[in-house]
């Protein structure tokens, strides 16, 4: 998702986390990057890829290796997460104020894209 407020400054690709990618996610990037993916935790139907080395393993410092097509719906969402089955915004994102019910919508809509690759 191109949303303009994006500075890409990659502070939502570093520290300690977790990227969490469906099963159809995974097989995509497994296909492309597999020697990129050394660790993964299979729970339910997502897969857990933990952050390497202070950032998550499609970035090469210089940002994320994975093209707008392939990257997980997790990464075009952010700042905003689903927690309980609430929407959430992650205030860690240096332009989180930034984000008004339009920007918010079009995260609905593209989420909507893929919900059938997640669980409710």
């Amino acid at each position: 998702m191109n949303n303009n407020i994006c500075k890409q400054c990659k502070l939502c690709c570093v520290g300690k986390g977790t990227l969490h990618l469906s099963e159809r996610e995974f097989d995509v990037v497994k296909e492309k990057l597999y020697n990129k993916i050394k660790h993964f935790i299979q729970k339910d139907d997502m897969i857990l890829i933990p952050f390497q080395n202070g950032r998550c393993v499609f970035n090469n410092g210089e940002g994320c290796i994975l093209n707008d097509i392939d990257r997980p719906i997790t990464c075009k969402m952010y700042p905003f997460k689903i927690i309980n089955n609430e929407w959430v915004l992650r205030t860690n994102c240096p332009y989180w104020y930034k984000f008004d019910e339009k920007h918010f919508e079009s995260v609905i809509n593209e989420f909507d894209k893929y919900r059938y690759d997640w669980k409710d």
